[in-house]
């Protein structure tokens, strides 16, 4: 579009007229002329009176003619300015009309332009002076635009009244249609000419919201949405069609105001729905709701009502709001009906995981009595046929218990009760345990039975130790059942994957059984899956412990899967991912040495030398006696295999040939074997550490630990204290009585909580209580209650109760702990668990023993020092790696860290157990919010022991803790500075 060519036919248009000679100046120089001529013919012929008649009548002409051209001059001054100014009334009027942001022209009849303003010149391309005479047609290709103008405007000429029309035309340069609004008034000329003045707005940008909001409004319609407009200064409420449908109203029937909206509310919604209102108008939140609301037929339904603000005033503040209701009666039927069916569900799975509690505690207790009883008749004397009897006895009874584990495991598993703990453990102590309950089948059969770790395995991570070696154990003890000859072999890898820090430990499980089909193998991890059905019958088993392995791995955030070949062999392989803790060094070799390590078997090799290496030992492995041969002069020790493939049979010949003194060779052989080579150090396979760590400290090549690092030995009969044993069945009395003695310790006995609770406030001298939790009158966790509370006696309120129970349901363990007591001994009865327990709690109690206090002291200081001050990682997946939150809960730790601190403080300063026990709880609890794992193990401890009524070791643990908190300060201040 031409700016210029407008511009310049204006400022034609507006140009002064040229300069014309004056009417009044050409009279007075003809008057002057005539004048002249006339005074000359007169004195001329006339003399004396005459001649001054003559003077005289010239003169009055003179005169005259002067006042005459005066006027006229006046005149044609006025004249000009007259015109003047009717040619700027004339240019200020254009100029207004052209500057108009909405087009005007004048037509005539025919639709000939008389008059167009530069708005419309601009919309055809052209300009003011060439409008005139021309019609739409000359600009606009659109004809039936063309003809629809001429037509209506000759019909309003007809009609002789002033009409708004609603039209479009087409813009000539852009070829855009617009949309105009225009106001055509009919003219009539002063000869009866017809004209017609049209001013046309461009409503183009309104039309097509519009067109847009019909749209919507379809859209919203179809939809089964109710639209709403609220006009919030007129307080006027528009509605569209769907909203009176689904509210069953007429428009007549509302008054089009926020009442109508009012009116169909509940009274007891209302205040809720006015405050979610408010929030969205004054704090700009979004306005969304579920509602009832009562139709206008009385009909109570339920309705999404949600909306945002799209107007503000020129302050912000709102001035019209929109949105859309819908009706959700349906879906909030089938909400309360999905409600019942879900409470149906959960009733069930309550009163199945009762079930299994009480199965777990029915079955469980005459199962303590049976291996209770087999292990005391163990340590009986009896002749061998007898033995061999109560040996399969024994083996039945485990065999049950393993049975109803795998069942009562599988239900909690399955009904979703299962819960993992988060806590450092060793893997390398889980390997060997596991191995070390496996030996004893293994070396039935006469197995080799190994495990080994890649160099780059942490020894400590963080896990649910418990479970992990529940699986661990089931697939050792798998490969040993289904193998005949052989060996079984574990090995731990870590890889990462990706780009990330994850790491993943791998677990392979490898045997050299009977293997698996491959049509079998998709199905092994079923429930009651086995190989074949003639498996069950040959090797026994439920067939529930892989499945159970997989539901622990996949809670785990892991997998499970198995690689076979059947006559070959079977791997069972185990991912999950893991998050290493780092650990102090705990061996130091006294010099540098390079150690001999000489076993066929690699798996058994990796044993011994995958510590070694990380001791910090060189280490050169052989497989035969030429090997070791040729290795010897190299090294300053060697552990050596009693059957080696070549070992000569002259021992004394053996060890002339080797290089390596007596004192520094370690003979290695499974248990119950002959040594064939006269070794002073000997080595039991498969070797555990803490054995190959004393061949080393007796060889001279580490250092011995310091005293308060070297194992507590167990408890000496005769020092022992009073324990107190509450169960209502006599052979589970029996069986712990018979325990405690054989432990060094007294113990009392009551069938019920109040005789509990009577027989501690006559002896008072109690250091123990085992409390059954399911008992006549008075249940083991009401009686707990009713201990902490001062039922026995304010000075025995504090007593350890530890629950003794075959219910070990992650529920049942929760309530004991709520109900106040301090750990949990599961049934059927095991020697080495009941020392534990008493261990920590009576020994600690020896006020007697500061030496085992300062041990006690130092285990805990080296345990919290192995763990990280802040597991970043863990914390940022905790908190959703949402870097505000992560922020705001520093803050809060930072702050109520202190506070518990200081409260903790000053309640062991009380010598108040409860206080100081729920400060140290609620500090670990804060602590724990950013895995803070250091912290919050002392915490624990120290919560365990004023549990325990121990105020003198929580004491001594207060400053390990302080300084725990000052090293996670200065970790937080690093990591997350104060702002």
């Amino acid at each position: 579009m031409n700016q210029d060519t407008p511009s310049s036919s204006r400022d034609d248009e507006h140009e002064p007229p040229a300069p014309q000679i004056s009417t009044a100046w050409v009279i007075a120089i003809l008057g002057c002329v005539a004048l002249f001529l006339l005074a000359t013919a007169s004195t001329q012929h006339a003399e004396g009176n005459a001649q001054m008649l003559a003077y005289l009548a010239v003169g009055l002409l003179a005169v005259i003619l002067f006042f005459g051209v005066r006027y006229l001059l006046d005149f044609e001054s006025k004249q000009r300015e007259a015109a003047q100014a009717l040619r700027a009334t004339r240019s200020l009027l254009r100029t207004i009309v052209d500057e108009s942001p909405d087009i005007i022209m004048v037509k005539n009849w025919d639709g000939r332009f008389v008059l167009g303003n530069q708005r419309l010149a601009d919309f055809y391309g052209t300009t003011t002076a060439a409008l005139p005479g021309k019609t739409d047609a000359d600009f606009n290709p659109n004809t039936a635009q063309v003809e629809a103008y001429t037509k209506n405007i000759r019909e309003i000429m007809r009609r002789g009244e002033t009409q708004i029309v609603a039209e479009s035309s087409t813009e000539v340069d852009s070829g855009e249609e617009r949309h105009f609004l225009s106001i055509k008034k009919p003219l009539t000329g002063p000869n009866g000419e017809r004209h017609i003045l049209v001013v046309a707005r461009d409503i183009t940008d309104r039309h097509l919201a519009e067109k847009r909001e019909r749209e919507l409004d379809s859209i919203i319609s179809k939809a089964g949405e109710g639209f709403w407009d609220w006009n919030i200064t007129t307080n006027e409420l528009r509605h569209n069609d769907q909203w009176h449908e689904i509210l069953a109203y007429d428009p007549s029937h509302l008054k089009g105001t926020l009442e109508d909206f009012e009116s169909c509310l509940l009274d007891e919604e209302k205040q809720r729905i006015h405050a979610a209102i408010e929030a969205c108008l004054n704090q700009n939140q979004p306005y969304r709701i579920e509602h009832r609301m009562r139709r206008r037929d009385g009909q109570i339904i339920w309705v999404l009502d949600r909306g945002h603000i799209i107007e503000r005033d020129e302050n912000g503040r709102p001035t019209r709001m929109a949105g859309v209701l819908s009706d959700i009666s349906e879906r909030k039927a089938a909400e309360m009906s999905l409600r019942t069916a879900k409470e149906a569900a959960e009733g069930a799975v309550r009163t199945k995981s009762l079930f299994v509690a009480n199965m777990s505690h029915e079955i469980r207790t005459p199962l303590n009595g049976v291996l209770g009883m087999i292990q005391l008749l163990e340590d009986s004397p009896m002749d061998e046929e007898q033995r061999e009897f109560l040996a399969i006895a024994h083996r039945s009874a485990n065999a049950l218990l393993a049975t109803v584990n795998d069942i009562l495991d599988f239900s909690r598993v399955d009904a979703g009760e299962m819960r993992l703990e988060s806590a450092p453990f060793s893997l390398f102590d889980v390997a060997e345990d596991v191995i070390e309950v496996a030996l004893m089948s293994a070396s039935g059969k006469g197995l080799e039975l190994a495990w080994e770790a890649a160099p780059n395995v942490p020894e400590f991570v963080l896990g649910d130790v418990l479970r992990f070696r529940q699986v661990l154990t089931n697939l050792v003890g798998n490969a040993i059942k289904f193998t005949d000859e052989g060996c079984v072999s574990m090995r731990f890898e870590v890889q990462h994957q990706g780009s990330g820090d994850t790491a993943h430990l791998r677990v392979y499980i490898t045997d050299t059984g009977i293997g698996i089909a491959p049509h079998v193998q998709q199905q092994l991890f079923q429930p009651f899956m086995q190989a074949d059905s003639s498996v069950n019958r040959r090797f026994g088993g439920t067939g529930l412990g892989l499945s159970i392995c997989k539901r622990l791995i996949e809670l785990m955030g892991g997998a499970i899967g198995v690689n076979s070949v059947q006559g070959v062999g079977s791997t069972f392989w185990v991912r999950i991912p893991v998050q290493p803790v780092p650990a102090a060094a705990t061996v130091t070799p006294q010099e540098p040495a390079t150690i001999l390590v000489a076993e066929p078997f690699q798996t058994a090799r990796g044993q011994i030398t995958g510590p070694l290496r990380r001791w910090g030992f060189k280490v050169v492995e052989c497989e035969d006696w030429n090997g070791l041969i040729e290795a010897a002069p190299s090294a300053k020790a060697a552990f050596v295999l009693e059957s080696l493939p070549g070992l000569p049979p002259d021992a004394d010949n053996c060890i002339r040939q080797l290089s390596i003194p007596t004192e520094r060779l370690v003979c290695v052989a499974p248990a119950r074997a002959g040594h064939a080579l006269p070794c002073q150090l000997k080595l039991t396979k498969p070797a555990r550490r803490s054995h190959l760590l004393r061949c080393l400290t007796r060889m001279g090549l580490v250092a011995p630990p310091p005293a308060d690092e070297r194992p507590a030995s167990p408890p000496a009969p005769g020092g022992g204290a009073k324990v107190l044993v509450v169960d209502d069945l006599p052979v589970n009395q029996r069986v712990a009585g018979e325990h405690l003695a054989r432990l060094g310790h007294t113990a009392m006995m009551a069938a019920s909580g109040l005789a509990a609770i009577e027989t501690l406030r006559t002896h008072p001298d109690i250091a123990l209580v085992l409390m059954d939790t399911q008992l006549p009158e008075l249940d083991g966790l009401s009686t707990t209650e009713q201990i902490r509370a001062g039922a026995a006696g304010t000075d025995i309120r504090n007593v350890p109760i530890v629950a003794f129970t075959g219910d070990i349901h992650s529920d049942r363990v929760a309530a004991c702990e709520q109900a106040g007591m301090n750990g949990v001994l599961e049934k059927p009865l095991q020697q080495e668990a009941l020392a534990a327990i008493l261990n920590r709690w009576i020994h600690a109690l020896d006020d007697q023993k500061p030496a085992a206090r300062a041990k006690t002291r130092s285990a805990i200081s080296r345990k919290a020092e192995q763990l990280p001050a802040i597991d970043l990682d863990q914390m940022r997946d905790r908190l959703l790696n949402d870097e505000e939150l992560i922020a705001q809960v520093v803050t809060d730790v930072r702050r109520e860290a202190a506070q518990h601190f200081n409260q903790l403080s000053d309640a062991l300063a009380r010598d108040n157990a409860d206080a100081a026990a729920l400060a140290a709880h609620s500090l670990k609890s804060t602590v724990q919010l950013i895995s803070a794992h250091a912290t919050a193990h002392v915490a624990q401890e120290i919560e365990t022991a004023c549990r325990g009524g121990m105020l003198d070791i929580a004491k001594d643990e207060q400053p390990i803790l302080e300084q725990m908190l000052i090293t996670l300060l200065d970790t937080m201040n690093a990591h997350f500075p104060v702002r």
